[in-house]
């Protein structure tokens, strides 16, 4: 026999290393019923929320890798059913489901065996059944979402487990990391996991042609029309403002000869459906315009499928990854997203779309102004109004593609590409079952600057980071910048009016539009008879919707100057 090989036609005896390469690892996953599509026969059954989505195909993925994966779902009792009928009918591979009370029953090899969370971050679930297992086994989870102010005390849950450096949470975005980083560095310092970055898998494909041409009439598009698509949940605080886009589409249809048209497809349990419907009759646009809420997964796909170009205006810090910018590209559509929660870096900028830049108006003072806030609701709100998308980026590459077809299906194909070079479901399990079998210690990753004030108690400093700049609102000069077609009384009944602090927001804009020139803020502060602070917010929010225009003080012709207070009347 050959010393350091093997004999002719017998197999190599493997060491330690191989066989924990290429053994069978025992995934045992925990997961809330709610993410369990319904046990149908339609695909218009799989879960809404887009994150469920991603997670439910991570499942899916991991379950056809039977050489490598042995899954175990682990639910509730109640859901136990329910998760077991819809992985028989879904996961279509054997995968064993069990409630929590069963845990003791599982016979595994702790050698080979991973805890996964499929939920929020930092639940105590994982490390329950950690604890119920009897054993030293890793735990990793991921999330949904990081945008929600009780999730900093959540993390203290770190501090009360028996953490191995094995552990891990896994972040869907770069941007997340930084986040889940500083939430880990107040809230559990000690904590010796890892935080790596793993996309979410998306699923979808292009349309046939005949695919294409049925959903195309099913909305009533011409074929010559240029199709504008915004998909996703209809909200201000969770999702997207989308009077910008309004605008810019306006602009579109009066500046190209091009049939151009814009859909706007998500649920709505906001009534923001119907504020918008409102708001393309005041832009002249409602002809135009299709708006279509709390639709099934089969009309989600199909306005895929009909559209030419997809814009997601994503400014809240709820939004983790921006799933639908991957199923666009996953369709083969161009995309125009904004550069904000890590949205920007799931396309190549300038190859597979374009990377809208965003302003996030620096908030560190406005912190007291904060705490009384006793919903997370308003507290999205509130954040989302701070960011604002570049209009005139928007509206420029809306008019590049509209009007070259030959650059959009450039853009198209390259979109395809990049999505399944990226989020492609099988390869998304591979990292997971990768990250598994490498274990591994904790990477520092950009954390939040120890400089900046009250870093580790602010609920709102990290986010700053999302928007690809900053700007502190108290050192320029404001002036009002009218709309052609929105007036001010517009902007306060029919978006204004339900935002916390509307009648502060109100008296600035009346005094901007009245005065015409450019003021310092604490001078509109002192006119509008409000305190600083809450100025600063409405010039935020005024600036977020087109009606303030920022300079920088001591620029030529703009010295300000006081506010005569008589606007007021």
């Amino acid at each position: 026999m050959t010393s350091g090989g093997a004999a002719k036609g017998m197999t190599p005896r493997r060491g330690r290393k191989d066989v924990e390469e290429h053994s069978r690892l025992d995934v045992v996953a925990f997961i809330d019923p709610s993410v369990a599509p319904h046990p149908s026969a339609h695909d218009s059954a799989r879960p809404r929320f887009g994150a469920f989505r991603a997670q439910w195909s991570l499942l899916k993925a991991l379950a056809s890798q039977t050489d490598s994966v042995a899954l175990t779902l682990v639910s509730t009792p109640e859901g136990e059913k329910r998760l077991d009928e819809s992985a028989r009918h879904w996961l279509g591979a054997p995968v064993r489901t069990i409630n929590y009370l069963q845990l003791p029953t599982l016979t595994i090899d702790s050698s080979r065996t991973i805890i996964h969370h499929v939920g929020q971050v930092f639940d105590q679930a994982p490390y329950a059944i950690r604890s119920a297992l009897g054993r030293r086994i890793p735990v990793t989870s991921n999330h949904h979402s990081l945008g929600y102010s009780h999730l900093l005390q959540a993390a203290s849950v770190l501090n009360r487990v028996e953490a191995q450096p094995k552990d891990a949470i896994i972040a869907s975005s770069p941007h997340a990391r930084q986040v889940l980083e500083w939430m880990i560095d107040a809230a559990a310092p000690e904590w010796p996991g890892s935080i790596p970055v793993i996309p979410l898998p998306v699923e979808g494909r292009p349309p046939t042609i005949p695919e294409r041409v049925a959903a195309r009439e099913r909305f009533g598009l011409r074929p010559d029309d240029i199709t504008i698509l915004s998909l996703g949940r209809l909200s201000r605080s969770d999702k997207a403002t989308l009077e910008p886009l309004l605008w810019s589409f306006a602009e579109i249809c009066q500046g190209t000869g091009a049939a151009a048209r814009l859909m706007i497809v998500g649920d709505d349990s906001s009534g923001y459906a119907a504020e918008l419907s409102r708001e393309a009759q005041l832009f002249g646009i409602a002809e135009r315009v299709q708006i279509l809420a709390d639709v099934d997964d089969d009309v989600r796909t199909q306005s895929l499928w009909a559209a030419d170009i997809f814009v997601g205006l994503f400014d809240s810090h709820q939004e983790a990854f921006g799933l639908t910018v991957g199923e666009a590209q996953m369709a083969g559509l161009p995309c125009l997203v904004s550069d904000y929660s890590g949205v920007g870096t799931l396309i190549r900028d300038g190859v597979t779309g374009i990377a809208l830049p965003t302003t996030h108006l620096r908030s560190d003072r406005l912190e007291d102004m904060w705490r009384h806030l006793l919903t997370w609701e308003a507290d999205h709100l509130h954040h989302a109004q701070l960011v604002r998308v570049d209009r005139r980026a928007l509206s420029n590459g809306l008019r590049a593609l509209v009007e070259h077809p030959e650059h959009r299906r450039r853009t198209a194909t390259a979109a395809r590409e990049h999505a399944l070079t990226q989020f492609a479901p099988r390869s998304i399990a591979e990292q997971y079952v990768s990250l598994w079998r490498r274990g591994g210690e904790r990477t520092p990753a950009d954390r939040f600057p120890t400089g900046e004030p009250s870093a580790r108690e602010s609920r709102v400093g990290p986010f700053q980071s999302f928007a690809s700049q900053v700007l502190d609102p108290s050192m320029y000069l404001v002036a009002w910048q009218p709309h052609q077609r929105f007036k001010v009384t517009d902007l306060i009944d029919n978006v204004i009016s339900d935002l916390p602090g509307a009648g502060v927001i109100e008296r600035c804009a009346r005094v901007l539009a009245s005065n015409g020139s450019y003021v310092q803020p604490h001078e509109l502060a002192q006119a509008a008879g409000v305190s600083d602070d809450a100025t600063l917010l409405a010039i935020a929010i005024l600036s977020k919707y087109g009606y303030v225009e920022f300079i920088p003080r001591g620029s030529p012709g703009c010295g300000g100057g006081p506010i005569d207070r008589r606007l007021l009347t």
